[in-house]
């Protein structure tokens, strides 16, 4: 059973290498990104990868940064994504190869899933979660202690993490998302309105010269 110890570093490093593995369809390039913030040991940041597809993500790594779990939201578009990628510098995983696991939460919670090698002799696994049991995962994410991830088959063995801090990290993660579905939601109140200026009227005291119109 691994066991990594996380620390914080920019996640600028491991989505170099998780995501610009573009051969399978999943992958994705990275773009430009900056961090968010940083939960405990969940750093969550936000980009664009190299077709300009906006996400969120929570990342958590070994204090090596040589293997660490992705989360990956990409709430736009006509085909929004919810993906986990897990990575070790050590695998050499031949192209689409099946890697199928068990995830294993401490709130008694479990998910298989059936990874793909994102290219060929890929260090990186992609596991596409269906968008609709998005919330139901998170849930068991954001309230579990621990999180064991089975490798059905080869001799990897079993990883532990530690999901101290996902509690926040997973409120983090999803207020990413809906930002970016709902531009300008965060910050400063918007209002479907201007506000009226001092002594302002309904009606115009001269009829218009023509400049401009009016309308409901």
């Amino acid at each position: 059973m691994v066991n990594w110890s996380p620390r914080r570093y920019p996640l600028s490093a491991a989505l170099g290498l998780a995501l610009a593995l573009a051969a399978a369809p999943a992958a994705r390039a990275a773009g430009d990104y900056h961090v968010i913030t940083n939960d405990d040991s969940w750093e969550i940041g936000t980009g664009t990868d190299s077709q300009d597809n906006a996400y969120c993500s929570a990342q958590e790594q070994s204090s090596d940064q040589s293997y660490g779990i992705i989360l990956l939201i990409y709430p736009l578009g006509d085909d929004p994504s919810f993906e986990l990628h897990v990575f070790n510098n050590g695998w050499s995983i031949p192209a689409n190869a099946d890697i199928p696991a068990r995830f294993n939460f401490s709130d008694g919670s479990s998910w298989t899933a059936d990874g793909s090698a994102s290219s060929d002799r890929s260090s990186v696994v992609d596991y596409t979660i269906a968008f609709k049991d998005m919330k139901d995962f998170m849930n068991d994410f954001s309230q579990s202690d621990t999180l064991e991830i089975v490798f059905v088959n080869g001799n990897e063995p079993n990883w532990t993490a530690d999901l101290t801090g996902t509690s926040q990290a997973s409120v983090d993660l999803l207020s990413c998302a809906s930002d970016l579905l709902n531009p300008g939601s965060s910050g400063q109140n918007t209002q479907p309105y201007n506000a009226p200026q001092p002594n302002t009227q309904p009606y115009n005291s001269q009829p218009d010269s023509g400049g401009g119109t009016k309308s409901l």
